[in-house]
């Protein structure tokens, strides 16, 4: 019977140093009954498939499989390969893609990403601008300004993601766990960059990576708790730090 949740995110947190993932591997595999574990990236599922398929390739070791991959921040969630409409469905309430996206065409310092970067409930940017908590803000007093509900999400320095309100990694989440029937197991989440933020705000355990971002480092500066450790350790090590730090392990 699991005993705990661990979610975690791929590029540089747990995927980053191989040695000290497939260290990570060793002590999770005996215990791999104990506990649930989540995939929660930005990245969408044949770019995760690539990713897996790459570090396998260099390491020739896989990475632990997941019960759940939460792809796309958090605008899809995968049991195996097979998408969960549930959450689509949730998360389509209100949103009004096309709008925001004529809205925002031709807005100064945002440049459209790929198009195998977008999806139904994701818009994603670049921004150009050095101003670009100026830039993050008034694009959201735009949106608000014209009542279309999302939620902005600035991550890596320059990269912009718009999705449904409620479509984001820490929602994502919360609507397994009440899914799954485990909202009572203790939860432990990892990351290291600005998309990962909304994981720290429901009172889980948390833990970020020494090597994180500016936009992560800031706001945790701002919002230090008991429950969030920040690592003396970079990418897989901090998540192993914090397994035995929260007695998880």
């Amino acid at each position: 019977m699991p005993q705990f949740l661990l979610v975690t995110d791929l590029d540089n947190t747990l995927i980053g140093d191989n040695e000290a993932t497939l260290n990570l591997i060793e002590h999770l595999l005996p215990h791999r009954d104990r506990f649930y574990l989540f995939y929660a990236t930005g990245r969408n599922f044949d770019s995760v498939a690539h990713l897996l398929g790459f570090f396998q390739l260099l390491t020739h070791r896989p990475l632990l499989t997941p019960d759940y991959l939460i792809a796309s921040v958090g605008t899809a969630i995968y049991h195996r390969s097979y998408p969960e409409p549930g959450w689509t469905k949730y998360i389509d309430r209100d949103w009004q893609r096309d709008k925001i996206a004529h809205l925002l065409h031709n807005f100064p310092g945002l440049i459209p990403q790929s198009d195998r970067e977008q999806n139904p409930w994701k818009l994603s940017f670049y921004l150009s601008t050095k101003d670009d908590t100026i830039t993050v803000s008034k694009i959201g007093e735009l949106l608000s300004a014209n009542q279309l509900a999302c939620h902005i999400t600035f991550s890596h320095r320059n990269t912009l993601d718009i999705t449904p309100l409620h479509a984001h990694k820490g929602s994502a989440i919360l609507w397994l766990q009440q899914q799954l029937g485990i909202s009572h197991l203790p939860t432990l989440v990892c990351g290291d960059s600005g998309n990962d933020i909304t994981m720290y705000q429901p009172p889980f355990y948390g833990v970020i990576v020494r090597n994180a971002q500016p936009e992560l480092l800031q706001w945790y500066s701002q919002q230090q708790s008991d429950r969030i450790l920040l690592s003396q350790y970079d990418y897989a090590a901090a998540i192993l730090e914090a397994l035995h730090y929260f007695a998880l392990l």
